[in-house]
């Protein structure tokens, strides 16, 4: 046991420090150097867990995944107007997106070109577009998206919502892109359904 117990360690410390690099600073100027240092490893140790500096990006991608349940929630809301659920969900958003430097490395990576279509069939920004297109339509989901990955995708950045007027400023341009929005509501199984 103390050894699987050292393995969860080894592997939360590697995933928290990429994240914390990623979000300052990018994957392409995160070296394996950095990561091991500010995991407090070794490279043998990293490249005992991950096989490449990649892998570690695909665990913090399952990791992130795995933190999006506060979306379930908005999956089943009652009858609310949508635009208040869609604006619920992105203060919320923001505020794990703050609080979790894992999300907001996952946010980042959303945009990174050796990433991209990776980072975006994940989990979260999967979960977070599915849910969006629930409230809304496609078209205004996927506007939603834009927003969000404008005010997250650069690293370091103060116009990141890892800043403290990220959010605010989100939900802002937010509200009013949803100010024509109707009643139209579906359900994640109705989006998911073919159209023939």
């Amino acid at each position: 046991m103390p050894t699987q117990m050292r393995a969860v360690r080894t592997r939360d410390a590697t995933i928290t420090a990429l994240a914390e690099l990623i979000a300052e600073r990018g994957y392409p100027r995160t070296s394996v150097t950095d990561i091991v240092e500010a995991a407090g490893l070794t490279k043998g140790a990293l490249y005992f867990h991950f096989p490449s500096k990649e892998a570690t990006v695909t665990a913090l991608l399952d990791t992130a995944s795995g933190r999006y349940e506060f979306l379930a929630r908005y999956q089943s809301m009652p009858e609310a107007p949508p635009r208040q659920e869609v604006l619920s969900l992105l203060t919320e958003y923001s505020e794990q997106l703050r609080a979790d430097v894992v999300l907001h490395a996952e946010s980042v990576l959303w945009s990174d070109p050796d990433f991209t279509d990776l980072a975006r069939s994940a989990g979260g920004y999967r979960h977070l577009l599915e849910t969006l297109t629930a409230l809304t339509t496609p078209e205004m989901a996927d506007a939603l998206m834009a927003m969000i990955l404008g005010s997250t995708a650069t690293p370091g950045s103060t116009r990141g919502l890892s800043a403290s007027e990220g959010g605010p400023r989100l939900v802002a341009m937010a509200q009013a892109a949803l100010a024509g929005l109707g009643p139209r509501r579906t359900t994640l199984t109705d989006n998911l359904t073919p159209h023939h």
